[in-house]
């Protein structure tokens, strides 16, 4: 055998050995608890302190469950929640889309700190980074308070909807 075939065929294993490592390893972050907890600590680490849970249990692929989700942001707005159950589809992300097939979260208490009149324009924009699809999602126990004071709460609230660049479809 000459030198070209036999560089190719070694660069065609080189090839072939790194797609199965990365399928390995997407099986892994997407079918294994460890995966989900693996991401979700890499969520907490991008949100710089701002975003904590207590527990967390299932595979991104599957049912998720996730005890004491905590989120603080600069302005002082607090979103607890105490358990949230999620049936995500992982692989409409490759459409640039985050579909939910199902949703459960109960306990949710969002205190919304003062809000200070700003002299900059906002960056805030209504048009989502990617589509996002709920298709079933009960909310319970929910209470929202503005500086302390109580402003909303309610008991439950069943939803489904896509929000998109295009529209807002609540159902």
């Amino acid at each position: 055998m000459s030198r070209a075939p036999k560089w190719l065929m070694g660069t065609f294993a080189a090839i072939g050995a790194l797609m199965v490592v990365l399928a390995v390893l997407l099986w892994w972050l997407l079918y294994t608890p460890s995966g989900l907890r693996f991401a979700l600590d890499r969520g907490v680490a991008m949100m710089h302190g701002q975003l904590a849970y207590a527990s967390a249990s299932g595979t991104l692929a599957g049912e998720t469950s996730i005890d004491g989700l905590h989120y603080r942001d600069g302005s002082g707005d607090k979103l607890n929640i105490r358990n949230a159950r999620l049936n995500l589809r992982p692989w409409a992300l490759l459409g640039h889309r985050l579909h939910v097939a199902r949703a459960r979260v109960d306990g949710i208490t969002l205190d919304i700190g003062s809000s200070k009149p700003s002299n900059q324009p906002g960056s805030f924009s209504l048009k989502p980074p990617l589509t996002f699809v709920l298709d079933d999602a009960q909310l319970t126990h929910i209470a929202i308070s503005q500086n302390g004071k109580s402003v909303f709460s309610a008991d439950s609230l069943t939803l489904a909807g896509t929000w998109s660049d295009r529209r807002l479809l609540v159902r």
